[in-house]
């Protein structure tokens, strides 16, 4: 199953492990890595230096952005953990895919009818740019991802106009057809 494990300082005082999210957590903790050292290095670091450095070498998406889909992210989790417990006991993990459709939840939580809008002026018009932001994020260690994960798990998983749009489109509304009487 392709998972992206949560384990990563992201913001000053917030720590994310598994689908817990610890706010002004004070004490460093990295997790059990073969790159421990740099990941003290990374953890040390703000996010938005991280998110400034991302964006140096990749500017296709605004920082708003990244700051979406790490909040998105901890959407996601929470909801999955609603939705089904016993999962969320034995994983803390979600897939591209199910992080794709919470992301697709905040959105619309968010910005209602003007996610379609408000995502696109980031730089993300399709669900593989999802992909790309967490796997930027994976790089610079603020997220960690299984073995199994692969960014393609975000590629076409919903178009942008059957998320965003058509939930706000009117409905067709089908009139009942008149019953005509003859007049004498």
């Amino acid at each position: 199953m392709c998972a992206i494990r949560l384990g990563a300082f992201v913001g000053a005082g917030l720590y994310i492990r598994g689908s817990a999210v610890i706010r002004f957590y004070t004490r460093k903790v990295a997790p059990r890595r073969p790159c421990l050292q740099l990941w003290v290095e990374m953890a040390e670091q703000d996010i938005n230096e991280i998110i400034n450095l991302i964006r140096k070498e990749d500017p296709r998406f605004d920082r708003q952005a990244y700051a979406f889909v790490r909040d998105g992210l901890e959407h996601a989790v929470k909801e999955l953990k609603k939705r089904d417990a016993s999962r969320a006991k034995l994983s803390r993990h979600v897939t591209g895919r199910e992080l794709s459709h919470g992301l697709r939840e905040y959105a619309l939580e968010q910005y209602g009818p003007l996610a379609k809008t408000v995502l696109n002026a980031w730089g993300i018009q399709e669900t593989i740019n999802f992909g790309d932001i967490v796997y930027n994020l994976i790089e610079y260690n603020v997220f960690s991802k299984t073995e199994s994960d692969s960014k393609e798990d975000f590629l076409e998983v919903f178009t942008f106009d059957e998320a965003f749009v058509a939930p706000f489109q009117p409905r067709a509304r089908r009139l009942p057809l008149p019953v005509l009487v003859e007049v004498e």
